[in-house]
């Protein structure tokens, strides 16, 4: 920076000669000082852009070189990434396929099991219906039995109230009574 001042204030004092020298009324030629001062300022432009401009425009070079390897890379990722989604796109009509189908089978795999388990329920609610048919049909049997059991019994009674006579009735009662004292003693 000391440097770049050193320089600077030189190249400075150096143009200004000519002013001086026009204002002073000193004869001469200007043109020529014209043409040092032009070369002084030239020169000291010169090694101002080398000094400074070079690095700078190396560094700015070096920025731009790697802000465009960056974009390359992130060029590079996208269209790696592009692809990939390509790709999958590709296989995607491929896949719903393959769920439709696995759909499908599901569908038809649960369509058959609750076919069965109908069918069985079915069995089953016609073994018990048939049990409870069985049932019934032998609680009916047994109360017709009971029925014509009472009925004859009515009927027995009625013919053996009917054909009682008194006289009847005498020696079935003394028959009884003997009966009985033979089966005390």
């Amino acid at each position: 920076m000391k440097r770049t001042l050193a320089y600077s204030a030189i190249v400075l004092a150096l143009s200004a000669i000519p002013a001086l020298a026009a204002e002073h009324g000193e004869g001469g030629d200007l043109t020529l000082w014209k043409w040092v001062n032009f070369g002084i300022l030239f020169v000291g432009l010169a090694f101002l852009a080398m000094k400074f401009g070079g690095p700078a425009f190396k560094a700015r070079g070096e920025a731009i070189r790697k802000e465009l390897d960056l974009a390359r890379k992130v060029k590079n990722d996208s269209e790696t990434k592009v692809a990939e989604i390509e790709r999958k796109l590709g296989n995607l009509s491929t896949e719903i396929e393959s769920f439709r189908k696995e759909s499908r089978d599901m569908i038809a795999r649960e369509s058959e099991k609750i076919s069965r388990e109908t069918a069985q329920l079915l069995e089953r609610a016609g073994g018990q219906a048939e049990q409870e048919i069985t049932s019934l049909t032998n609680a009916a049997r047994q109360a017709i039995k009971a029925e014509a059991a009472r009925l004859a019994l009515q009927l027995a009674e009625q013919k053996i109230a009917a054909g009682i006579t008194p006289e009847t009735h005498s020696s079935l009662v003394s028959t009884f009574t003997k009966d009985l004292d033979k089966v005390r003693s």
